[in-house]
């Protein structure tokens, strides 16, 4: 029983080889007529920026290719229609594939050779229709780097005549702390000879007075040079933060000079372009898939045949064989025979 098979072929090898040949000649036949098919293909670069020494796009890609198959396809369809396109030829291209890949939108169609040129004309009108839609956010942000720029420039020219004044004041802090500082050494000089001199009786309340009126100059004088010290400090700090915040504004500045610089619209990084479909590898496939539906079409012919040959309605009744009379019957057998002959006469 497992070796049917084997048996099946060597008794009908002849219909099968011939229902194989056929089978496969036609499946090739109609393999090669496939027609060849062409790639329309295009590519959207997204507008971009420099963010912190990188390159970002400022819309996400993926999210314009899902609005170029949800949004911009369609309309794009209707355009065309109104346009006086076919119904049955803008069937082919509402399936167009839109793939993110980096910064980089990429647009695929495939359709036949008699409609690569509406396949190119759609395609252009989705970029047309992205380039559009996206001109407004890219206008808004280079307005508002713009803005900033300015708005950096002033505060950094505020910052800087602030700077200049309290640069001003400080020195003049400084001289009134060097005026206060020789006038005090003075007032401890007159202090010191005051004490050493000395002092007789008709003048001791004198001296007294005098050295009671050098100790309040002198206490006076050390407070207004705490003061000044205590100013001399206030204007250093406020210097020290006013140019922290300058140095901050003009990296804002030059920041901002570096973004629109590098601020870059929505641009066509390939136009729409057509590609032949290779067709080699698939009609291998198709050749081998053909091989098999061959084989089976004719493996199931001979099966088919061989029920058919078997079959007992269309088999051929053979007559019962007759035992063998014994030898010494035979006699009898030509006088029956000799009897019947003369009763048919």
């Amino acid at each position: 029983m497992t070796h049917y098979p084997f048996h099946l072929l060597q008794g009908y090898w002849r219909p099968f080889l011939w229902v194989f040949f056929i089978c496969f000649a036609l499946a090739g036949t109609l393999i090669f007529r496939i027609p060849t098919k062409y790639e329309v293909k295009s590519s959207i670069e997204v507008a971009s920026i420099i963010v912190a020494d990188n390159v970002v796009a400022i819309e996400p890609p993926p999210q314009i290719a899902k609005m170029v198959t949800d949004l911009y396809g369609p309309s794009s369809a209707i355009e065309l229609q109104e346009r006086g396109v076919s119904i049955s030829s803008l069937a082919a291209l509402e399936n167009v594939k839109a793939e993110a890949t980096g910064r980089n939108v990429f647009l695929r169609n495939q359709v036949s050779e008699s409609g690569v040129t509406i396949a190119k004309d759609f395609q252009q009108t989705i970029i047309k229709h992205v380039f559009k839609a996206s001109a407004p956010l890219v206008q808004s942000m280079r307005l508002g780097i713009s803005e900033k720029i300015e708005s950096a420039r002033h505060n950094a020219q505020s910052l800087s005549d602030h700077l200049e004044k309290l640069r001003s004041e400080i020195d003049q802090v400084n001289i009134r702390k060097e005026t206060s500082n020789r006038h005090l050494a003075d007032l401890h000089d007159d202090y010191s000879d005051k004490i050493r001199r000395p002092i007789n009786s008709g003048g001791a309340e004198n001296a007294l007075e005098d050295a009671r009126e050098l100790r309040q100059r002198i206490a006076s004088g050390e407070a207004q040079r705490r003061d000044l010290s205590a100013e001399h400090a206030r204007l250093s700090h406020e210097l020290y933060e006013s140019q922290r915040l300058l140095d901050e504004q003009v990296r804002l500045r030059r920041v901002g000079d570096r973004e629109l610089a590098t601020l870059s619209d929505f641009r066509l990084a390939l136009s729409p372009s057509v590609l032949p479909v290779p067709l080699a590898g698939r009609r291998l496939a198709f050749l081998a898939a053909a091989m098999v539906f061959s084989f089976l079409i004719a493996f199931g012919t001979i099966v088919s045949l061989q029920k058919f040959q078997t079959s007992s309605y269309w088999q051929r009744e053979e007559p019962a064989l007759r035992p063998e009379s014994d030898p010494s019957s035979g006699q009898d057998s030509e006088r029956l025979f000799a009897a019947s002959v003369a009763q048919i006469r």
